[in-house]
């Protein structure tokens, strides 16, 4: 916490968190004005991909980015509030197979695409 709590010039740091580790905080630093979401809008760019037909999973804060510019943003039964609040999508908890279940959601939107 002490860490985020400080700023750092031309830096932006990421929060996040792992069910396995819950007494640890992970905290991914990238330049500024790269996040997830620019990652995925990059990636859909360079495979012709429209945003609106891709999916993205997460369950922390770092995700949230992501999770704002696709079509298809699914949370983690066991994500931060924050992620779940804009997600379209709510799958199990990773613990029991919500990952799985995001995977056959994903083929069904296909199907139905």
């Amino acid at each position: 916490e002490a860490v985020l709590a400080e700023s750092y010039e031309g830096l932006d740091l990421w929060p996040s968190t792992s069910p396995l580790m819950p007494d640890t905080l992970f905290v991914g630093i990238l330049p500024r004005g790269t996040s997830k979401g620019t990652g995925v809008q990059a990636l859909a760019e360079e495979y012709g991909i429209p945003l609106e037909e891709v999916m993205f999973v997460g369950d922390a804060w770092n995700d949230m980015p992501a999770l704002q510019v696709v079509g298809h943003p699914v949370a983690m039964a066991n994500a931060e509030p924050e992620a779940i609040a804009i997600a379209r999508h709510v799958v199990g908890h990773v613990d029991h197979g919500g990952l799985a279940e995001a995977l056959e959601l994903a083929v069904r939107i296909r199907e139905d695409g």
